[in-house]
């Protein structure tokens, strides 16, 4: 019986790859830079603004704000306190826009001392107020009570418009012949009210005429108005 030696081959054991991968730090969001109370404002009217345009002030809520302008509910409201400060606030930059295109209109007029033209300025203000989204936000604060608390009303801001359609009327006539403060108080406020009545109705009043709801037919607008304004600030 033969006898085999088995000389076992002695076998390096070779070290086993590791089946799991070193650790990963997980990444780093970029930290997102800190808003200016000023611009955190501006992010939320401006949201705001576009709701409006598209749903009109009665159907959006405080929530809808926050999620269109990507903040927290709690901001909104600790930068406007209440839904009807938003609205107010919403309209009181749309009518500042107005009121700086008014003045500066009228101050170059008065640097060039060229006449008043006062279907050109209402051209100004109708480009606005025409405007769905303004005659909407005008339309609500005049129903709901809401425009005494305007800062344009408790600033008397029209009394500043007033004062420089004075001044430029006064280049323009002889002192004899100055028109009185309150003939120009009465066409600033006939002014405002045809172009507000006009923007808010004109989806039912042109149409009752037969006309067309179209630019041509505002400028129509304008400058009949403009030409009663003009008339009735000459006559004595």
């Amino acid at each position: 019986m033969s006898t085999r030696t088995g000389v076992r081959a002695s076998r390096t054991a070779k070290p086993r790859a590791s089946s799991t991968s070193p650790a990963l730090s997980p990444p780093t969001e970029p930290r997102r830079r800190r808003r200016s109370p000023e611009e955190a404002r501006t992010l939320i009217l401006d949201a705001a603004e576009r709701l409006f345009a598209d749903r009109g002030p009665d159907r959006v809520s405080v929530l809808d704000v926050a999620v269109a302008a990507g903040v927290s509910h709690s901001l909104v409201l600790h930068y406007f306190k209440t839904y009807a400060e938003l609205v107010r606030s919403v309209l009181g930059r749309r009518n500042r826009a107005v009121f700086q295109q008014v003045k500066q209109r009228l101050l170059h007029d008065m640097a060039t001392q060229a006449p008043p033209a006062p279907d050109e300025l209402l051209g100004l203000i109708l480009a606005t107020v025409a405007e769905p989204t303004h005659a909407r936000l005008l339309a609500w604060a005049a129903l709901s009570g809401e425009g005494q608390h305007l800062k344009m009303v408790q600033n008397r801001g029209l009394t500043r418009v007033a004062d420089l359609v004075a001044a430029r009327l006064a280049m323009q006539v002889d002192p004899d012949r100055a028109v009185p403060r309150e003939r120009i108080e009465d066409a600033l406020l006939v002014a405002i009210a045809a172009v507000h009545g006009y923007a808010t109705g004109k989806s039912v009043y042109l149409p009752a005429l037969g006309a067309s709801d179209d630019q041509a037919m505002d400028r129509r607008f304008q400058r009949a108005l403009g030409s009663m304004l003009r008339t009735f600030l000459e006559s004595r």
